[in-house]
């Protein structure tokens, strides 16, 4: 196994940084797509109470 990383990382570096990198990849879409969710949920109950007090 060490062998096939040492060659994997020797003749494409980036496949090894994207390993490296996959868990902080996920965290900040995982941030990303929770903050989109979250803006559209408190959009939507903002324009429900707006129109409440019409």
């Amino acid at each position: 196994m060490e062998l096939e990383l040492s060659w994997l990382e020797a003749h494409h570096p980036w496949v090894v940084m994207l390993i490296a990198l996959g868990p902080v990849v996920m965290a900040t879409l995982h941030g990303a797509i929770r903050l989109y969710f979250d803006y559209k949920k408190q959009k939507l109950e903002f324009e429900r109470e707006r129109e409440k007090k019409e």
